[in-house]
């Protein structure tokens, strides 16, 4: 399966398999808008397999379908990729059908999806510990039941704010006083809705790099899917 990468001016690259995806109901759309929406969807073809909608399809695993008037909506276009990307890369997880590729993968999307579901990421933790030794091909297929339950759910605001303060546990240490006073009031101001996750996240990715945080530096939560199909033109 390909592969994409995209850089950061504080990580290295991070590559993404690409998701197959359904994008429908064009005809609702007014013609202004549509020339908006069409513009975002080429850039959707640089990183993603769009696939007509049809009757052969039902034999063809897909990793979502979007009414193309939603991609207008920041919060349904960011879950919708999210989950996408996420179960993109599962597949080619799956379709190596290794338990040590599944551990790594829950590693690197476990604080994703924690901001979305943490009781079911959890479990999905017991999962892949898989204490009864069952057979790899029995754990993947109780583990996909499960991510697609977390994955139906967008990310909460509770969730994001559990994992930054996660995430700035590993520099509590390492930080001056002023620098975490200026996290912390960022959180507040986050909370009430006063500034964007993606502030936060450019702060500690800023000390990912600075203290070489390998754990973190992995996390899908900093990079769910192509830095460049984060915002669309306003409409």
């Amino acid at each position: 399966m390909a592969d994409i990468s995209t850089g950061d001016i504080y990580m290295e690259k991070v590559e993404f398999k690409k998701p197959r995806l359904i994008i429908a109901g064009h005809n609702n759309i007014n013609k202004h808008s549509l020339s908006k929406i069409n513009d975002y969807i080429k850039k959707l073809d640089r990183y993603c397999h769009i696939i007509t909608a049809n009757p052969d399809l039902e034999n063809e695993e897909i990793d979502g379908y979007i009414d193309a008037a939603n991609l207008t909506d920041y919060k349904i276009r960011n879950h919708f990729l999210i989950a996408v990307f996420c179960r993109a890369e599962f597949r080619a997880v799956k379709k190596e059908s290794n338990i040590h590729d599944l551990v790594r993968f829950q590693s690197k999307y476990k604080l994703l999806l924690m901001t979305m579901n943490e009781p079911e990421t959890r479990k999905l933790g017991r999962i892949v510990a898989n204490p009864e030794q069952k057979p790899v091909e029995t754990v993947l297929q109780e583990y996909e039941k499960y991510l697609d339950k977390v994955l139906q759910d967008m990310p909460a605001k509770g969730g994001n704010i559990n994992v930054l303060m996660h995430a700035f546990g590993y520099f509590s240490e390492k930080l001056s006083s002023v620098e975490k006073e200026t996290f912390l009031d960022l959180i507040e101001r986050y909370r009430n809705n006063k500034v964007y996750l993606s502030l936060i996240k450019k702060m500690l990715k800023s000390w990912i790099t600075q203290y070489n945080e390998h754990y973190l530096a992995d996390q899908r939560f900093f990079y769910p899917y192509p830095e460049k199909l984060r915002n669309m033109k306003k409409i």
